[in-house]
């Protein structure tokens, strides 16, 4: 949030609102609740930052994720996908975030060599990335210890499991 000298915009603060009620109805399995909020909230969110809207748009592909519905998942990836075209290479952590989403798609599609290219890949992103360029908001390690995870379980699935331990202990020696 950045402070004025009258303090956050109702803008700021309705946003980090939403992201709070989305967490918290995310991390309680409460899908209906989610798209709810969404909708209820669709014009407004067509005015806030697009790196927010593109954070927003991938928390909601995962709840259609975790709701088993990958075609909803990959209608709101491809939303931030779009999203992404006027943001430029300033921005470092909106490319990180949709890769991850992609590789978590692929994953649920089974596609785990295809994962798993796409979790190493925001490994090799994040460990790239400066960190005084990264918001203070976002911790790039959380980031990139869930792609080194998810990669880890990809080639435990394509039988590569020397790559997996590789990968874990790799991301362990960066952040431990």
């Amino acid at each position: 949030i950045e402070l004025g000298l009258d303090g956050p915009s109702s803008s700021e603060m309705r946003f980090v609102i939403l992201e709070i009620m989305v967490g918290e109805l995310l991390n309680r399995g409460e899908h209906a609740s989610l798209m709810n909020l969404f909708n209820e909230n669709l014009k407004y969110l067509k005015t806030v930052n697009v790196d927010r809207h593109i954070r927003l748009l991938l928390s909601i592909s995962r709840i259609y994720m975790y709701a088993g519905d990958l075609i909803g998942a990959e209608r709101f990836h491809s939303c931030a996908e779009n999203l992404m075209q006027p943001l430029g290479p300033e921005n470092k952590i909106a490319p990180i975030r949709l890769q991850l989403n992609k590789g978590l798609m692929l994953f649920l599609s089974s596609r785990y060599r295809d994962a798993l290219n796409e979790f190493l890949g925001v490994c090799s992103m994040c460990a790239s990335v400066n960190e005084a360029d990264v918001p203070s908001d976002i911790d790039i390690h959380v980031i990139a210890s869930t792609a080194a995870n998810n990669a880890a379980i990809c080639g435990l699935h394509v039988g590569e499991v020397i790559s997996a331990i590789g990968v874990i202990e790799q991301t362990i020696q960066v952040n431990p």
